[in-house]
Order: structure tokens, then C-alpha cells, then sequence
């Protein structure tokens, strides 16, 4: 089917495009057209800060025993050249697909939209994201897990815990 027949057919109706910075949604009651999320971008800073929180309560707990204190900052540093080249990456593929998307919104969602090339090279797209993070290389989503591990143990607090009489900490 040509673009031109594909434009000819019925509109679908109460479409909401939210195109920012960090998201871009398409959909409507009934159907998420498109989804997609930029890339969470963390400073170095973050992640040492995060870690020395970390550091600092397991002190004063008495209880908690960090384990992979020695690697966890080497690792992060080794990591954040390759974390950075990826997160602009993938800003720039989220640029093109929020350019795809606002061709997309000017002419509307059409009934077999599935035939649509455009909608075609938006969800293409959307994989190529996908891939950058979790994919080709992993020093995206790898560099993440480590700040997660941290930031969930600084949220859990399990050493707060009285049933613990010592915890174990992993965060390399």
C-alpha cells in the first residue's frame, strides 16, 4: 500500500501525542501506538554520591557489611566514558523518532495503520533505542544496574531491620 492510499483511509479517532524531551507517548483509549523513553542520564558525581551515602549508613550501622567496595569505583569509572557514548546514542535516535512522530501527528493515524512506512520506520526506530540499551553494548544498562544496586540499598535500609543481626551488601 502506497503512503498516498494509506492517507485516503479513515482517521482514528482521540489520538494523544506527547512528545518531551524524556518520552514520547502516542496512543489513544484503547491502543499505545508508540512508546519511548530518552536515555537516563547519571553524572559521575551521582554515582559517588549515592555510593558514599551508602558507605556512610553501613558505618553507622554496625550491621552491614559492604561487599565489592575495592571494584565498585574503578568499575564505574571504567564505565563511564563508554555509559556517556551511549547515552548520546541514543539522544540522538530519540531526536529522530520525536521527528518521525511530529510527521506522524500532522497527518494523523489512519485505519491499517500497520501498512503505514512511516509508523514502520517509528517503530524501527523505537528498536534501535531499545538496542542501544540493552543490546549492542550493555555499558549503558550495566552502568545503571550498578547505581540501582546502591540506590535500592540506600531505600531498603534492610540494616533498620531488627530481625537482621548482620547484611550483606553487594555492589560489585
Amino acid at each position: 500500500m502506497t503512503r498516498t492510499e494509506y492517507l485516503q483511509r479513515p482517521l482514528i479517532k482521540d489520538v494523544v501525542y506527547e512528545i518531551t524531551p524524556d518520552k514520547i507517548r502516542v496512543s489513544n483509549t484503547n491502543t499505545v501506538f508508540v512508546e519511548a523513553r530518552n536515555c537516563r542520564r547519571l553524572t559521575l558525581q551521582e554515582v559517588r554520591q549515592h555510593f558514599r551515602e551508602l558507605q556512610q549508613a553501613a558505618k553507622t550501622s554496625g550491621k552491614v557489611r559492604l561487599k565489592g567496595v575495592t571494584r565498585f569505583m574503578p568499575a564505574i569509572r571504567d564505565l563511564y566514558p563508554k555509559y556517556c557514548a551511549a547515552c548520546d546514542n541514543i539522544e540522538g535516535r530519540f531526536k529522530e523518532l520525536a521527528e518521525l512522530v511530529r510527521r506522524m501527528q500532522k497527518d494523523g493515524i489512519h485505519q491499517g495503520y500497520i501498512y503505514d512506512e512511516l509508523f514502520d520506520a517509528i517503530i524501527e526506530k523505537r528498536s534501535e533505542i531499545t538496542r542501544c540499551k540493552y543490546c549492542d553494548n550493555d555499558y549503558y544498562s550495566q552502568f545503571l544496574y550498578y547505581d540501582k544496586r546502591v540506590c535500592d540499598a540506600l531505600q531498603d535500609r534492610p540494616w533498620e531491620n531488627e530481625e537482621f543481626a548482620d547484611c550483606n551488601i553487594v555492589v560489585a
